[in-house]
């Protein structure tokens, strides 16, 4: 791996002597500005080096987020198609009896005096008239 360069480093490759003939040809105040503005350069770039430095952290960190996301999200659909699986199994359940009870109570609806036991019959059901019997008997004095 290669040390950075700084700005300071760029000029002396591009310019290499140039420092003394800088130094000659500007003046005290001149040559100050221009070594400030270096400085001031090389504090940005560094600046933005570090920026950019915890910039490719946080991509690193939020790629990683997103993954975690998408398998969740993945993980999440697998369990709605598990539940939309069940609750189509248990709407057809549901429409099964409902259409019983539909057709039973539709039949009391009808027939609202008697029950499934006296419907359409002559006479008590079979329990019904043992029932009676018994009562008869242990009523007998």
């Amino acid at each position: 791996m290669s040390k950075p360069m700084n700005l300071s480093t760029i000029f002396a490759k591009f310019f290499p002597g140039s420092e003394q003939a800088i130094s000659q040809s500007l003046s005290v105040a001149d040559h100050a500005t221009f070594a400030a503005e270096v400085n001031t350069l090389n504090e940005q770039l560094e600046a933005t080096t570090l920026a950019n430095a915890t910039l490719s952290a946080d991509l690193v960190t939020r790629t990683s987020e997103l993954a975690t996301a998408t398998a969740s999200i993945t993980t999440l659909e697998a369990k709605l198609a598990t539940a939309n699986a069940s609750l189509l199994a248990v709407t057809a359940e549901r429409d099964k009896y409902k259409a019983h009870h539909t057709k039973a109570s539709s039949t009391g609806d009808q027939n609202p005096d008697e029950d499934a036991n006296s419907r359409q019959a002559t006479s008590m059901a079979g329990y019904n008239q043992n029932a009676m019997d018994v009562w008869k008997k242990a009523n007998r004095s």
